[in-house]
């Protein structure tokens, strides 16, 4: 097992690389170029040139590991020590010119959310870091941040639906009395790592659409913060696989609104 600081010079370094090589590429129309439409979502060059670099530095700190990755490429051998890796959440966002968007990275020793141990957000426009270290908690740009009480705040929902699914947006409507403002932003790590850090007070994704490396590390930062990010049916997310797609979140720093959520998901 490695240790913590170990894990966090790793995170560091492969973020901070990464924010750094994105930037540059950024300016490239040949690295910008949209390489057509996948299973999930879109596919640009620069996914692929962003996660060859972690895979890079990767290999530099570790002689065995398996990564779980967005460009669904399976890297290195089994092994307990999983890298779970999104390049760039948010790649249209980056491709459009919105800014906001993020690389994210997660470590597990194990093969449930519950193992993951080390989790790291970049935010690719700012530069701001976010990091989590099981029982260790909560650092912003390199600073250890601990968080007094629990605000009953309820400001700014992230809520993700399909339009399609009408029974789904009745029961959005509902959540929505619960905040004052609502915001679909287009990267769900940054977004959960911002809930994490309690500048959004809560995240609503049911399109059932998700997959382990969009939440690994925002998982981690959830729960070392103190919050609870669950599935529709209530159950915590550190049960499952971290290989699953599919998942639907609930996720804040306020356990008790989590559980509001869950209770309007049951009841209509």
């Amino acid at each position: 097992m490695y240790s913590t600081s170990y894990l966090r010079e790793f995170i560091r370094d492969v973020l901070t690389k990464t924010y750094r090589l994105f930037n540059e590429i950024r300016k490239s129309r040949t690295f910008m170029e949209f390489l057509g439409e996948r299973k999930h979502d879109l596919k640009f060059r620069f996914d692929a040139v962003v996660e060859k670099e972690i895979l890079r530095i990767t290999q530099e700190y570790f002689s065995e590991f398996e990564v779980i990755s967005e460009e669904e490429v399976s890297h290195g051998v089994p092994s307990k020590l999983k890298i779970i890796v999104d390049p760039i959440d948010g790649s249209v966002n980056a491709f459009m010119g919105i800014p906001f968007y993020a690389t994210s990275i997660a470590i597990a020793h194990g093969d449930k959310f519950n193992d993951i141990i080390a989790g790291g957000v970049i935010n690719l426009v700012t530069g701001e870091l976010f990091e989590a270290y099981k029982g260790k908690g909560l650092f912003y740009n390199f600073e250890r941040v601990k968080f007094d009480d629990i605000s009953e705040r309820r400001l700014v929902t992230s809520i993700y639906v399909s339009p399609k699914n009408l029974e789904a947006l009745e029961k959005v409507r509902r959540i929505l009395n619960l905040t004052r403002a609502f915001r679909t932003l287009g990267a769900v790590s940054l977004e959960l790592a911002l809930t994490a850090f309690r500048r959004i007070d809560l995240v609503v994704d049911i399109r059932d659409k998700l997959r382990s490396f969009d939440i690994a590390a925002s998982y981690l930062m959830i729960r070392e913060g103190e919050g609870l990010m669950v599935d529709k049916q209530g159950n915590d997310i550190g049960s499952y696989s971290i290989k699953s797609t599919g998942i639907s979140i609930i996720a804040s720093y306020n356990a008790n609104l989590v559980k509001e959520v869950v209770n309007i998901l049951k009841l209509y």
